[in-house]
């Protein structure tokens, strides 16, 4: 309503007036279209599902019908709702006029009416009636729909009312055995209209009792109940029950599946026909058909139920095969290799399953009965025969076989095949099996068996016949041990009398022989029960022992021999046996000894030999021979040689003889060795000693057994140490020392007293002698001597050379140089060149043999050398060349002159003026100054000219060089300047100008940017205190790893700075001048004393140390800047100008020049040093970043130079420095003598500065573009010209230390 109310206070005029009038007309006719009178123009039906949203469709006639009055909806004889696009919606009082809407867009052809939530109350008919602004009946119109309301059902259930379980859609019932009835129960879910409930079998509808139950609303439910007898045409059947109803898309199913058992109907044995050969493999094969479940198939033999365990039966498990009405085949199979047991035996196959047992049913039986055809089967008799020789014996063989004719009779004794003949054998054929052996002998004993054959095969008796035959033994000696038999180990010989052939084997009497000879016979059982004193018990243990065995104790020497038996059994004596012979061994007798010669000299041959007499058994096969209490191992002889007696040689000697028996006893002498007179350390045959040698001394040493005395002599003459005090002896006597082999010796030394030498000193010539070391003789051999020359040595002194300096021309040959020297020994020599110390030719001649260049002019050395040391002579070789000139222009005292100068050697040099024009002629005369030439130039020659120069020296003429000189017109007014310029002058000059022009270009574009810049700073104030700076930051920092500006510049050589306390307060006035300029040009309020804010905009200038008066201006006036300023302070400018730094720096040119020799040889000192700090910044600057911020930090307080001199300025101590980026610029060290007055010590305090805190420490956080750098760096080139790069700044009063963006530092 309240909707309609606001549409009508909007409607003025006419407007309202019709709208009322067809609110009016509508409401009068609303009885006439509720009772009906008109018919419907258009019919529907529509659907919807319970709770849904529906639309209800409503045509509209437009555009034919112009102008949409209104809409008006029913509900059977109920008004809904009025719609009309001025007022909207007029509804009823109703719940669906509540709850429903309108769906229309403006000159649509339909409209809807739309129902959220359908209720089962909705259901009926609905009208809609359009009415049009034109006055046409054929324009109004009525609709129907009618609205029916349905309710798909929820669920569909099936339940088995045997066992009242629910079963849901793909469940499987059962098993159900066939004959057995079902009854299953489906219902459905309420629904409107009722549901359909119907039984399906593989799609086939089926017969079954259905109710429904209907509500009072029209919604109810139904049900169909199923019940029928299963038979097999149910197998591998799906029972469905199938829901339906108009309210669902696809109806509700429950899909049941029955599981239906049946009993086997046919089953089949399969196998043998007629009968099988014994062995033969029999595979029968039963089969069951149609059962559900599969059959369970049993075997059995006659009675015996077969399983697999019987090894002999192999019964293969089941197979089952589905068949396509579900029934499944089982197919089992019975395997057996055919014996004779199964001869006439039946066997059956059953089969049953679970129907068959619950319905006790009896198995289905198959049967099949065999016959088998098997050889015979063969026993024989008796087990054992024994008979005497010349005896008869028979052999029975009895049989089973099927077929029972036999092809074949067979006798083998001890697996060989008999050949009856019919002398000695009887029977063993296929009509009387037995065998019968007449006359027996020893060959007829063994193992008896007969083989018998039929039609199906051949078969051996399983049992054998033993056939013993009884006859007199054969006998060997057996001997434990067989190998021979040491005496000395009284060992026990065992000897046994074996049985060869003989039946029985055992013996009962054995007669043992030695060498033929009759032994003893055993047992001896008469011998001693004829004694009186052997008891009964004794007898008989002498009559049980073993005849066969004979026991030899601890045998000896005597038991040596052949020994024989003889044995006897039950059937007699047999003959003697063969003989084993008995070895016995022992060791040899005891040795003896003897040598020759009998004197045993050094090195001579000796020869020791042993010998036994008793050599034992077996005989010798070798002797051992010990030196002292070693073996000699190589030594098996009875002669032991020696080819040269040694130290060794002198010890006892031990031989034994040896053979397999052990060793025979030893005998043993002592070898007494002698030794002549021998040299064990000879003198060598020459001595040096360099003549101031501390110690001086000579050697020989002498073996000699017995011992000998050593004596010296000098030249020849014996030496008497009495009487001369220059010498003396010190011998010492050595034992025999086996580590050398030297028997007992003397060591003599002679050795120089140089005390008693003058100056302690040898002399070089006297001191040159032969001595000789002589020994005495002995019982042995005579006296040996060795004699040395003795030399005093020195190093190479005296030198000469054959010529100090040769005249060489270049690209000749030079002349030999040769150079000598006084040493001992004998020197070495070699040449060399002056700065080098590679060999250029070994040997006493300097001898090159190819053409010398230029370049080989220099100084040359000789040098000799030997052991003791080295001493060199130079010589120079002067490389001689013809000139080369060349020709300058020069003005001097306001002349100008054109100068000839030469380069040659010989330098004295004379020159030949010319003109190159051959019309033109030369009339100046030239003059010589310094060994140049000199032509003035004539003032009154106008045309062009080209003066030519030839030197000349001894060796030769100089190649012509000449000058061009342009013509002379008074005072070149007329001519351009750029004429007037010549040769390098103008070469400069226009380096100089591109050089001005690249300047120039590069400052507009900084102003450029500058400009740019504060445009934008004042567009945006607030962010230009932050971008701009770091922007500029970014531009003028170079990266971490590159070369600041002061690592490029060239130190070394560059003048001291001047007086920097001076230079302050020169151009203090200055600075403050210079910054009220700037701030004027730039807009920005004069300086007042209101703040001591500062703000530095970090450029590439702040960083070098050459920038001095922008900064110093900014510290001048940052005490007096007013507060404006401080919305300004990014824009105040740091870039310095190169006029005005060569400017400031030319005012002390003066004080500078005394002190330029002291400043270069400072900086030489100091570059040195700044090498060794640039090194060790590079590798502060890897650490880390906060590493390099806590050394800048804990380093600034020991930096004593401050603020303190640019307070003169009129700059407080402490100010606080407001930057955009990060910034350090460590000062390492300071001078602690920084305010002396002394200029020179100032002067070296800037240079320690320079060195000790370089701008290279300065790190930069960010890295600026490559264009910027370049801009700077040439900049800062351009101000370094005119001054040290090491001149203070203001950067070295302070440390500076510049934190992140934005923060505040107290400097």
């Amino acid at each position: 309503m309240g909707c309609g109310l606001d549409l009508l206070c909007r409607i003025t005029g006419w407007d309202m007036i019709a709208t009322i009038l067809l609110l009016l007309l509508g409401s009068v006719q609303l009885p006439q279209g509720v009772k009906g009178s008109s018919e419907p123009w258009l019919k529907s039906v529509k659907h919807a599902e319970l709770g849904t949203e529906v639309q209800l469709p409503c045509v509209l006639k437009l555009p034919q019908c112009e102008g949409l009055h209104s809409i008006k909806w029913y509900r059977g004889a109920t008004r809904i709702f009025i719609f009309s696009e001025d007022v909207g919606i007029t509804r009823g009082n109703n719940d669906i006029a509540v709850r429903s809407d309108i769906e229309y867009t403006t000159n649509s052809s339909k409209t809807f009416l739309k129902i959220p939530d359908v209720k089962l109350e909705d259901e009926g008919l609905y009208k809609c009636e359009a009415t049009y602004l034109a006055v046409n009946r054929k324009c109004n119109n009525v609709q129907h729909i009618i609205l029916n309301v349905t309710v798909q059902p929820a669920f569909v259930r099936v339940i088995d009312e045997n066992t009242k379980n629910t079963l849901s859609t793909g469940a499987t019932l059962g098993p159900i055995n066939e004959g057995s009835s079902i009854s299953l129960y489906c219902e459905s879910g309420e629904g409107k209209p009722v549901p359909t409930v119907e039984w399906f079998k593989n799609e086939q509808p089926l017969e079954a009792l259905s109710s429904t139950m209907i509500g009072d609303n029209g919604v109810g439910n139904a049900s169909s109940q199923l019940q029928m007898q299963i038979t097999r045409d149910e197998l591998n059947s799906t029972f469905t029950c199938k829901v339906n109803s108009t309210a669902l898309v696809e109806p509700l199913t429950v899909d049941i599946k029955l599981d239906v058992h049946v009993r086997p109907l046919k089953m089949d044995l399969n196998g043998v026909v007629g009968h099988v050969v014994q062995g033969t493999r029999v595979m029968l094969e039963c089969t069951v058909l149609a059962a559900r479940p599969a059959a369970n198939i049993t075997w059995q033999n006659g009675t015996e139920v077969l399983n697999e365990s019987n090894d002999r039966i192999q019964i293969q498990e089941a197979k089952v095969k589905e068949n396509k009405d579900g029934t499944l085949q089982t197919t089992s199979s019975l395997a057996f290799t055919a014996s004779v047991y199964d001869n006439g035996r039946t066997f059956k196959c059953y089969a049953e399953n679970s129907v068959t047992r619950s319905e006790d049913m009896k198995p289905m039986i198959e049967s099949i009965t065999i016959e088998v055809l098997y050889p015979p089967i063969v026993t024989i008799k008796p087990e054992n025969i024994t008979v005497n020789e010349t005896e008869d014996f028979i052999v029975f063989c009895d049989y089973e076989a099927n077929p029972a004719t036999l092809l074949k009779t067979a006798w083998y004794r001890d697996d060989k095949e008999l050949v009856l003949t019919d002398d000695h054998y009887e029977g063993g054929i296929t009509e009387q099996t037995a065998l019968t052996v007449k006359n027996a002998t020893p060959s007829d004993m063994g193992s008896y068996k007969c083989v018998l054959e039929n039609n199906i095969g051949s078969s051996t008796s399983e049992d054998i016949v033993q056939v013993s035959v009884l006859y007199k033994p054969v006998v060997k000696v057996i001997m434990d041990p067989e190998t021979p038999v040491n005496e000395a180990d009284r060992q026990n010989v065992s000897l046994t009398c074996e049985v060869v052939t003989g039946n029985p084997a055992s013996l009962t009497a054995v007669r043992w022989y030695l060498d033929g000879d009759l032994l003893k016979e055993l047992p001896d059982c008469t011998r001693n029960s004829s004694a009186t004193t052997t008891t009964t018990e004794e007898s008989l243990i002498f009559c049980d022992i073993d005849p066969s065995k004979l026991l030899l104790e601890a045998v000896g020497r005597s038991f040596h021999g052949n020994y024989s038996c003889e044995g006897r059994n039950d059937a007699g004596w047999g003959p003697l046996s063969p003989s084993a012979p008995v070895m016995v061994h022992y060791k040899p007798g005891p040795a003896s000894i003897s040598y020759e010669p009998q004197q045993v000299i050094k090195k001579r041959p000796l020869t020791i030999t042993c010998f036994v007499l008793d050599p034992g058994r077996p005989k010798v096969v070798g002797f051992k021979w010990l030196r002292g209490l070693h073996r000699l191992p190589d030594e098996n002889n009875a002669t032991l040689t020696i080819e040269s007696v040694n130290l060794e040689t002198e010890a006892n000697f031990t031989c034994l003889a040896y053979n397999e028996a052990g060793d025979g006893d030893p005998a043993t002498t002592f070898i007494d060795v002698s030794a002549e007179p021998t040299f064990i350390k000879k003198l060598l045959p020459y001595h040096g000693y360099v003549y101031n040698s501390p110690n001086v001394s000579i050697m020989c040493w002498v073996e000699c057994a017995p011992m000998c005395n050593i004596s010296w002599l000098k030249d020849g003459m014996p030496m008497d140490f009495s009487k001369t005090n220059r010498y003396y002896l010190s011998n010492v006597y050595h034992p025999p020392d086996p580590r050398t082999n030297d028997f007992e010796s003397i060591q003599s030394t002679l050795v120089w007293n140089l005390t008693a030498w003058p100056s302690g000193q040898l002399d070089r010539v006297e001191d040159n002698v032969r001595f000789t070391c002589e020994s005495s003789s002995n019982s042995i051999g005579a006296g040996v001597k060795s004699s040395t020359h003795f030399h005093v040595e020195f190093p190479p002194e005296n030198m000469t050379i054959s010529k100090k300096i040769i005249n060489v021309t270049v690209d000749t040959i030079p002349e030999t140089v040769s150079c000598n020297a006084r040493a001992q020994p004998e020197p070495t020599f070699r040449w060399f060149r002056e700065g080098s110390t590679d060999t250029i030719i070994e040997g006493r001649v300097l001898d090159l043999k190819v053409a010398v260049p230029r370049r080989s002019n220099g100084t040359y050395y000789c040098e000799a050398s030997n052991r003791h040391g080295s001493r060199n002579i130079s010589m120079v070789m002067n490389v001689q060349f013809k000139p080369e000139c060349h020709v300058e222009r020069e003005r001097i005292d306001g002349e100008d002159y054109v100068v000839c100068s030469a380069t040659a050697n010989p330098k004295e040099t004379d020159f030949v003026w010319s003109l190159k024009s051959d019309n033109d002629t030369l009339e100046q005369n030239a003059e010589m100054r310094n060994g140049k030439s000199y032509i003035r130039l004539d003032a009154s020659v106008t045309n062009f000219r080209t003066y030519v120069c030839v030197a000349n020296n001894s060796i030769g003429h100089s190649n012509p060089c000449d000058r061009d000189v342009p013509a002379h017109h008074g005072h070149r007014s007329h001519i351009p300047w750029w004429h007037q310029l010549e040769g390098n002058l103008l070469l400069i000059v226009i380096v100089a100008a591109v050089v001005l022009i690249l300047v120039i270009i590069i400052i507009c574009v900084v102003i450029f940017i500058v400009c740019r810049r504060k445009r934008n700073q004042m567009k945006y104030p607030n962010q230009a205190a932050n971008n701009n700076h770091v922007n500029s930051v970014s531009e003028g920092l170079p990266e971490s790893g590159a070369k600041t500006f002061y690592e490029n510049l060239p130190f070394h050589g560059i003048q001291a700075p001047p007086n920097k306390t001076d230079s302050l307060y020169n151009y203090k006035e200055h600075y403050q001048q210079q910054h009220r300029q700037e701030m004027q040009q730039y807009s920005y309020p004069l300086p007042s004393n209101s703040s001591s804010q500062l703000t530095l905009p970090l450029t590439r200038s702040l960083y070098h140390s050459s920038i001095v008066s922008p900064l110093q201006t900014s510290y001048v006036h940052a005490n007096s800047r007013p507060p404006t300023l401080a919305q300004h302070e990014n824009h105040l400018p740091m870039v310095a100008h190169p006029d005005e730094e060569q400017q400031n720096y030319a005012n002390h040119d003066s004080t500078r020049q005394p002190r330029r020799h002291s400043g270069n040889r400072s900086s030489d000192r100091s570059q040195k040093y700044r090498k060794h700090k640039r090194s060790e910044r590079k590798q502060k600057q890897r650490r880390p970043e906060a590493s390099r911020r806590a050394d800048a930090y804990a380093s600034a307080p020991s930096c004593e130079t401050s603020f303190h001199q640019v307070q003169e300025l009129g700059i407080p101590e402490t100010y606080k420095i407001s930057y955009p980026h990060y910034y350090e610029d460590d000062i390492a060290e300071c001078p602690t003598d920084y305010h002396r007055s002394n200029p020179s010590s100032r002067q070296q305090i800037w240079e320690r500065q320079s060195n000790r805190c370089p701008p290279e420490s300065t790190h930069y956080a960010d890295t600026g573009d490559t264009k910027n750098r370049n801009k700077s760096k040439r900049m800062s080139s351009n101000l370094g010209d005119g001054r040290s790069p090491s001149a203070p700044t203001i950067m070295q009063y302070a440390e500076l230390h510049f934190r992140d963006v934005g923060q505040e530092i107290d400097v």
